[in-house]
């Protein structure tokens, strides 16, 4: 719209002034009367002049035409400039709008607003712009692209100095001990009200409060919870809050009405009325988790994030006897603990699901019924009566290869043992699917269950996993940092890492559960090297709902075909759109580039073509035409997306244009001289692993050596 306006400004210019100039200059030249070159400029003369003969209008008509007839021509191309696209680079304007822009020093950052972290995008000297939305990032580079050093470590900085701020209200409605005593007496009748079905009344204050939620999520204001106590007692903020739990955060309080701040967070009450409390909350700093198959990211951010309050962890599949331990199951233990045996079966069935991923190769059969087998072990180990550290999936694995053998007239004792548990036990259950089947089929279960098993029972992977020597329901309380150091030179610790990811998801995602549907502190997944950990269950849905639970993603690639070989091509799609920040730094695959191109987007350009002819005698002049049309031109098309100069990188956000851009490696920072490499690798000393074997021989007849296989071997 700007170029048209320009354009017609420019055509009304040369028409209203510069052809009467031209008309009057030239009639001037012919009569030898030249004026000074001042008075042409003035309009007054130049009209004064243009009406005093009619040959001035008549010249001057002409000339106008002619001016028109070029520019209307010239218009002509600049209506259809966006035929073929209209793609432009990002301006600053639009990139300080929608990123963050700080300085990022030695000591931290400075400058610009506080704001949760997120992928950096930009440096320009101690300059940095970084996405500040929890939208999840695709980031393709080579191998010798540097995509970890110029992204990763940058971005796990600005995580470490970034502020979460949020505001909640709390209503606080102070009555007198009578007054109080009749309150509870009609919560007491709308409750009898709502299990009696009749709850019209309950279904009209709730239909209140979710309108209520509705207006204040419009004017984006902190809908204020209530609550009604009585006189002259205490109240803790921070229970009331939900924050009572989180550590490294800068609570500050206001409230009007007749109270008292005791110690840091006790309301005293004091008289009746109403008080309105309000809260400023800073969460400082994010806790992530990172997939470092060299370890040296681990060895070069260790001390930093020590030394800035971090807890950091380990899980080292490489080098076992180093770093931290984890056992899968600590969940269903806890669950079992806590009498909730739903949440204790999805667990294990996840736990199973995540050994067992589905293959193009079998059939759905064997896949579910070697689930089935592990689920029920799994269960079955967590609810027995043992000690904590037995219950781990080395347990599960010696207890298969011991009751699953069968005798000499084909007795199964592991399938008595599931058989007799009570109806309804939640191993049992599980069981069921294998509980179906032949035979014949069931042993082909435990085979195959077995050999899935069968990584726990290497001591070093035994000990690794037997116990839990950190909790990952604290990993959003409190600043967290995990590293998983999966070997990439084997693939057989790739089910366990996979495994390892999908709890840290699974368990992250019921803490969000209790508070409101999302973490107070932003947890970030930055999985170097997507594709070498295989294929993860349920990727796409994990990022179609994580940001909403405050869950941020940043995929690592290579280039888009090692995905599809994972996933196949419509899921790579829908992992694609599901990532609304993609950066670019270098690739060597034709597809991949060509596609990046594409989201580029192309301009409308404009061609000249000419032809000429040359005539066979000397005097005959060469005579040709000249012809303009338009066609598409990619910003950048594949060929210079794949030769693009090292330090460059294209950033695609939604909602903005293309953004061409600086990210040079991280020794260029300043905060780079801060880290000091920890090369340190203390290795553990672990307690001998002794396994449960359920003693069933009072309840069946099954041969004595076969139940002391491996009932007291340690290792």
């Amino acid at each position: 719209m700007k170029r048209y306006a320009g354009t017609a400004l420019s055509l009304a210019v040369l028409l209203l002034f510069i052809g009467p100039m031209i008309t009057v200059y030239l009639f001037d030249c012919f009569t030898f009367s030249i004026h000074p070159f001042y008075d042409y400029l003035n309009p007054l003369y130049l009209y004064v002049k243009l009406f005093s003969e009619t040959k001035y209008l008549v010249v001057c008509f002409c000339l106008d035409a002619m001016i028109f007839m070029l520019m209307t021509r010239r218009l002509g191309f600049l209506q259809n400039r966006d035929e073929h696209g209209s793609a432009k680079w990002a301006s600053d304007h639009e990139i300080s709008r929608i990123f963050n822009k700080r300085s990022l020093y030695r000591l931290g950052m400075r400058g610009g607003k506080k704001s949760p972290g997120g992928m950096v995008v930009k440096k320009v000297g101690q300059t940095i712009w970084y996405e500040m939305q929890c939208i999840h990032s695709i980031i393709i580079g080579t191998t010798s692209s540097g995509k970890t050093r110029k992204t990763l470590i940058p971005s796990i900085m600005i995580a470490s100095q970034a502020v979460s701020s949020e505001v909640k209200v709390l209503r606080i409605k102070v009555l007198s001990s009578r007054k109080y005593a009749k309150h509870l007496e009609r919560m007491q009748i709308i409750e009898t009200f709502r299990i009696g079905n009749f709850d019209v009344l309950y279904c009209l204050m709730q239909w209140k409060q979710r309108k209520l939620k509705k207006l204040y999520k419009i004017f984006h204001l902190a809908y204020p919870k209530k609550i009604v106590i009585e006189k002259g007692k205490q109240i803790d903020l921070k229970s009331y809050f939900d924050i009572r739990d989180l550590e490294d955060i800068n609570v500050r309080y206001s409230f009007d009405g007749n109270a008292q701040l005791m110690d840091e967070s006790i309301l005293c009450c004091s008289s009746e009325g109403k008080i309105r409390v309000r809260l400023k909350l800073d969460i400082n700093k994010e806790s992530f988790f990172v997939n470092d198959p060299k370890k040296e990211l681990y060895k070069m951010m260790r001390n930093y994030l020590v030394k800035q309050g971090y807890d950091v962890y380990l899980l080292d599949l490489r080098k076992q006897w180093t770093g931290d331990q984890w056992n899968p199951m600590t969940s269903v233990v806890r669950c079992l603990k806590e009498n909730k045996t739903d949440e204790a079966d999805m667990y294990a069935k996840d736990i199973a699901a995540a050994l067992c991923p589905e293959s193009k190769m079998s059939e759905k059969l064997w896949t579910d019924g070697e689930r089935a087998i592990i689920a029920a072990l799994i269960l079955a180990v967590a609810g027995a009566d043992c000690d904590d550290s037995q219950k781990n999936l080395y347990t599960c694995y010696q207890i298969l290869n011991t009751l699953g053998q069968p005798d000499e007239d084909d007795h199964v004792a592991l399938n008595d043992f599931f058989n007799n548990l009570p109806v309804g036990n939640v191993a049992r259950t599980a069981f069921g699917p294998a509980a179906l089947a032949t035979d014949r089929t069931r042993m082909s279960f435990y085979v195959s269950a077995s050999a899935t098993l069968g990584m726990f029972s290497s001591s070093l992977v035994a000990k690794q996993t037997s116990r839990s020597s950190f909790d990952i329901t604290k990993f959003s309380s409190r600043p967290t940092a995990i590293f998983l150091i999966n070997p990439d030179e084997k693939s057989s610790m790739d089910s366990l890492a996979r495994l390892f990811i999908d709890e840290i998801y699974r368990v992250l995602s019921f803490e969000a559960n209790k508070t409101g549907g999302r973490l107070p502190r932003k947890f970030h997944y930055f999985w170097d090297e997507t594709a070498s950990t295989g294929k993860l269950n349920d990727l796409p849905k994990k990022l179609s709902i994580s940001r909403g639970r405050n869950q941020q993603w940043h995929l690592y690639l290579q280039d888009f075909g090692q995905l599809e070989e994972i996933y196949g091509k419509e899921v790579t799609q829908t992992i694609k759109a599901n990532c609304n920040l993609m950066i670019y730094i270098s690739t060597q695959n034709l597809e991949t580039a060509k596609e990046i191109s594409d989201k580029i987007g192309s301009r409308t350009i404009e061609t000249e073509s000419v032809s000429e002819q040359t005539g066979e005698l000397v005097f005959i002049m060469p005579h040709g035409n000249v012809s303009r049309s338009l066609m598409a031109r990619p910003l950048l098309n594949a060929n210079e997306l794949m030769k693009l100069e090292d330090g460059k990188a294209v950033v695609i956000r939604m909602r903005m244009n293309p953004m061409l851009t600086t990210l040079p490696d991280c020794s260029e920072y300043d905060f780079y001289d801060l880290l000091d490499y920890y090369l340190e690798e203390p290795e553990r000393h672990d307690e001998a692993l002794i396994p449960y074997i359920p003693d069933i021989r009072n309840e069946f007849e099954i041969p004595k050596p076969l139940l002391n296989i491996r009932m007291n071997k340690k290792i």
